[in-house]
């Protein structure tokens, strides 16, 4: 016999759907999550722009990330095809560290190379912003400290 299902869930929601988000945010990657959570803050910066009131901005938000759980798992684009020129020498020094690095192919090492470079590089931004947040938090705390200093004197 079958027990049933103790926990009250929202409108919408079961046993069935909350396991499914769980196991989306499980099997998340990384850069998945840090995209879709860049998507959102772009999505609300915008509507701010709009004039749209925080509420309003949260029900909006809410309901266009119902509207696309309902869609399902995203559609995977197209492999963007890029060329890159390359002199001889350089060819054959991709060709050669490709081989070191056991790659069978020299453009799938290149690619790799490119990749690592660009989460290298998000990270670096991503620390960037952080510290000038830091930054930016701590010169209001000490302009907020010297203006009841002087207020005291």
């Amino acid at each position: 016999m079958k027990r049933k299902d103790p926990n009250k869930y929202p409108r919408g929601l079961n046993a069935q759907r909350v396991r499914e988000i769980i196991e989306h945010y499980d099997y998340q990657t990384e850069e998945e999550a840090l995209a879709e959570d860049e998507a959102f803050r772009r999505r609300a910066s915008e509507l701010r722009r709009q004039k749209f009131s925080e509420d309003e901005i949260a029900k909006i938000l809410e309901r266009e990330a119902d509207e696309l759980c309902k869609a399902g798992d995203p559609k995977h684009l197209r492999k963007q095809v890029t060329t890159l020129t390359l002199s001889v020498a350089w060819l054959e020094k991709a060709k050669f560290l490709a081989t070191l690095h056991n790659f069978s192919d020299y453009r799938d090492w290149i690619g790799q190379i490119v990749k690592e470079r660009l989460r290298l590089e998000e990270s670096l931004i991503r620390g960037l912003k952080k510290m000038r947040r830091t930054a930016t938090t701590k010169s209001a705390a000490l302009q907020k400290k010297q203006l009841i200093l002087k207020n005291k004197i």
